[in-house]
């Protein structure tokens, strides 16, 4: 497994945090409830969806305090393959997850509910080879954190725990069965052992008694060599009657092919006769279709002729009628000309009169808008004196609640003032008596027997001192109460009288956003009236520099006029020479056309006159055909009525191939029954008397092969059962070794010793690979009955007499060997747990977190300087956001 980012967003102490797990040692250090220890709780949150038990927080505690939820996001490899986990806690116990796997260049989801979430990153973590149950998810969580975490204070947690303790941890990390677990396997793998020897004993007795009941091989195979000649007969009868049947069946295919040959014969004389009446029926259709398409020309072409001399009468009476429209244009246009000359002295002076008109009007305009802005001044101030008032009126209102709220306080305070008196007084009484039981207050005797101690004591157990304080706290607060008090009369003095009583239930800050809003409105409307004054006086002065003439309203509207005039004088003008082009325009193809198509009534004349010649020409040739052919009324009807396609010589050619075809066929097949029949000894029998006595043969074949499948099946069966039980009699020899190791199992995992034996086995391969990591030292680590022992030349003791910087050491590298083994090695956490080591064993636990840090991520977790400044990276964790340095 390896790390690569983490992002959280309002979870715990952390307000806002995105991390990348490179490889290397990182110092992780911040002041006391930074939010240094959420790191790690936001990496189990994102991995496992619960944070450290070290650290217990309820589930609906998770969010940071003053957001509505929180967010925590990783990026993971495991196995070659990259997840990514997005996890979402809302106030309560809501909680949302999913989780998104990269292949092939994009994200696929694969998990969007908690519970499947939680199953997906266990099975892509899971470091057993096994499939993981339930609890197999919640030790898997375990197991990270024993491997992956060091808690504050746990360092050497591996090395001076007892060798029970140590059990419980390797079984829960390498997920091992419990001792009870272990027997019970250990237990049904000798059931499972004593079961398949029994099966196999008795299979062997089975597969023995199977074969005394089966017959003897010999016998098999003399029986089969009997059956395989008998079959070898039948078959030789049955090829007889097959070729007696082929030679039924090719006989009765010529006599066959003779009769079809036959028939095709006469098809092709009905095909041959049917042709000659089609070839003399389309020589009729032809020659009338011609006469027909010369007569059909000849009165189209009149038809057309007709056509073109209407059409040409039209155009010329269209284009006369534009040469009228045209004369009419013209003098239209001449009377336009003479009135625009006339209006033209006083239009030639519109843009003065133009410009005369908008400053009298822009002059109006600012007078009406000046006038206007007036009014809309008076308003705004009449409506923020009142504002003023009501916000008067409400200061008034609230300074009157908030003095009577602190009357009521003050009088609150003076009653409880008053029984604190009363409590000092009782207490006082109380603590005197102590002092002196006899109602006489001896000073020196007192001093003599109590010291300060003791008399501070009696004065707690009297309640005088609890009361003093409880008395000086209430005449604190009176007094407060009453300069509260003193400060709104002062206040309420300052304000000017109220016109009304009328409660205002607006709020003061309210109404002075309002009166600064009307203010502002106030000083805009000014502005704005200052421009319009200024404009209007602009305006005077221009209207000043014009002619004296265009002063006057009236001399200003007859020059506008007379320009309007002007104008649609100007516009009239243009649309009777856009009417003339276009008549013109029009008039010009008209022309073109009367000309084509007096060109094209000449050119039918003379076509009309050609065809008429033709036509005389095709009544001749139909007579002559007629004469030859002597075509009937009902063939001369038929061909009027329907149409009869010409006759193409390659049809006339097939035809007669075709028949010749047929002929030559027949002779074939005649001559081809002649020759076969002579071929024959005699004639063969019927084919169904044939098929019925071969159908006999193959029953009776059926039912040799049937005994010959029979007696091969018992050879095989035979066989198969003399195979089954050399191989039974083989799994039971193979299995009298399993049988006696299971025997032995069962029997040492029945004492305490078994447990004990495993956990020194395991707890000796972890020091042996701790001790290659630790060659440069003079001693070296081995296990007895459980125990960590230290072995230094003859000398052997407990690992406890280990320096703690030592002992931490051996620790963090057992560790590492179980994070190996679990695939958890590409990340370590540390808590707190390098603060107690002196300077020479802190630089030698920091060369190995930095030897670590080469192929994983270490983080140590420390709000010591010291230790912070002795890693090349740090984390720097402050109100909740982590810092990079």
């Amino acid at each position: 497994m390896r790390l690569i980012d983490l992002r959280v967003r309002d979870i715990l102490g952390l307000k806002s945090a995105s991390l990348s797990f490179e490889p290397g040692a990182v110092a992780i250090v911040g002041p006391n409830g930074a939010g240094k220890s959420s790191i790690l709780d936001a990496l189990l949150l994102a991995l496992f969806g619960e944070s450290t038990p070290v650290r217990p927080v309820k589930h609906g505690e998770l969010v940071r305090v003053g957001s509505s939820r929180g967010e925590v996001e990783c990026l993971f490899e495991a196995k070659g393959l990259r997840y990514k986990v997005h996890r979402i806690f809302g106030k309560g116990h809501r909680q949302e997850a999913f989780l998104e796997r990269h292949e092939d260049e994009e994200w696929l989801s694969i998990a969007s509910s908690v519970r499947e979430v939680n199953l997906q990153i266990a099975k892509a973590l899971n470091p057993w080879d096994r499939a993981l149950s339930e609890n197999d998810v919640k030790r898997l969580k375990e197991a990270f954190l024993s491997t992956a975490f060091i808690p504050q204070g746990l360092v050497t947690r591996l090395v001076d725990s007892t060798p029970t303790e140590r059990w419980q941890v390797l079984s829960a990390v390498l997920g091992l069965e419990a001792e009870e677990a272990l027997q019970e396997g250990a237990k049904e793998l000798g059931r499972i052992a004593s079961a398949s020897e029994a099966s196999i004993k008795g299979k062997i007795e089975a597969l023995e008694r199977e074969l005394e009941a089966l017959p003897e091989e010999k016998e098999i195979l003399s029986r089969l060599l009997n059956l395989e000649k008998v079959i070898d007969e039948r078959k030789k009868r049955l090829q007889g009657l097959r070729v007696a049947l082929e030679a039924r069946r090719k006989l009765d295919d010529l006599v066959l092919r003779e009769r079809s040959a036959q028939l095709s014969l006469k098809e092709a004389e009905m095909r041959q006769a049917k042709l000659q009446k089609r070839l003399r029926m389309a020589q009729a259709s032809f020659a009338l279709s011609q006469l027909r398409e010369t007569a059909s020309k000849y009165g189209s072409s009149k038809s057309e002729l007709r056509r073109r001399e209407v059409e040409l009468k039209e155009i010329e009476s269209q284009l006369s009628r534009l040469e009228d429209q045209r004369d009419e244009l013209r003098k239209a246009y001449a009377e336009a000309q003479a009135a625009r000359k006339e209006v033209e002295p006083l239009a030639s002076r519109v843009d003065l009169a133009v410009e005369a008109r908008k400053i009298l009007d822009r002059t109006k305009e600012m007078s009406a808008r000046a006038a206007e802005l007036s009014r809309k001044i008076d308003r705004v101030v009449c409506e923020r004196e009142k504002t003023e008032s009501k916000l008067s009126s409400a200061k008034r209102q609230e300074l009157e609640r908030m003095l009577g709220q602190v009357l009521e306080e003050h009088r609150k305070y003076s009653k409880e003032l008053a029984e604190a008196v009363s409590s000092v007084r009782r207490s006082l009484l109380s603590w005197l008596s102590f002092l002196a039981p006899d109602g006489v207050l001896y000073v020196e005797e007192i001093k003599k027997r109590l010291n300060v101690a003791e008399l501070a004591r009696t004065l707690e157990a009297s309640g005088l001192q609890h009361a003093l304080s409880r008395w000086a706290s209430l005449k604190q607060r009176c007094y407060e109460s009453l300069f509260r008090g003193q400060r709104l009369r002062q206040e309420l003095m300052s304000l000017p009288p109220s016109d009304s009583e009328e409660q205002v239930e607006e709020q003061p800050e309210a109404l002075e956003k309002r009166i600064n809003e009307l203010r502002s409105i106030e000083q805009k409307i000014a502005g704005q009236l200052a421009l319009c004054v200024e404009e209007s006086d602009r305006a005077e002065r221009s209207l000043r520099a014009l002619p004296e003439d265009l002063a006057v309203e009236e001399k200003i509207g007859l020059i506008i006029e007379a320009a309007r005039e002007r104008e649609k004088l100007l516009v009239q003008i243009d649309k009777i020479r856009d009417r003339g082009e276009r008549i013109n325009e029009e008039m010009r193809p008209l022309e073109k056309k009367v000309e084509r198509e007096r060109m094209e009534v000449s050119a039918l004349k003379e076509a009309i006159v050609q065809e008429l010649d033709d036509l005389r020409r095709s009544v001749l040739e139909w007579r002559k055909l007629q004469n030859l052919n002597r075509w009937t009324v009902e063939e001369l009807r038929s061909a009027v009525a329907e149409s009869f396609p010409p006759v193409e010589e390659s049809e006339v050619l097939q035809v007669r191939a075709e028949y010749e075809g047929a002929l030559r066929t027949l002779k074939a097949a005649q001559e081809e029954l002649e020759l076969f029949l002579n071929g024959l000894p005699s004639e063969p029998p019927p084919r169904k008397a044939l098929e019925a006595a071969m159908a006999d043969e193959d029953k009776a074949i059926e039912s040799v092969v049937g005994q010959l499948s029979a007696e091969r099946s018992a050879l095989e069966h035979r066989r198969c059962l003399e195979k089954s039980l050399k191989t039974a009699r083989d799994e039971r020899r193979a299995l009298e070794l399993p049988l006696k190791a299971a025997t032995k199992l069962v029997k040492l995992t029945q004492g305490r010793g078994f447990i004990q034996y495993v956990s020194n086995r395991i707890t000796a391969e972890i020091l042996g690979w701790v001790n290659e990591q630790l060659s440069d030292k003079p001693w070296r680590l081995v296990s007895r009955d459980g125990a960590i022992r230290v072995i230094q030349g003859d000398e052997e003791r407990p690992a406890s007499g280990l320096s703690g910087g030592e002992r931490s050491l051996v620790a963090l590298l057992m560790l590492r060997c179980l994070a190996m083994r679990l695939g958890f090695q590409g990340v370590l956490f540390i808590d707190e747990g390098l603060a107690m080591l002196d300077d020479t064993h802190l630089e030698q636990m920091v060369d190995v977190l930095n030897t670590m840090g080469q192929r994983a991520f270490v983080g140590v977790i420390t709000h010591e300087p010291d230790v912070a400044a002795a890693f090349p990276r740090r984390w720097e964790v402050d109100d909740g956001r982590v810092s990079v340095r």
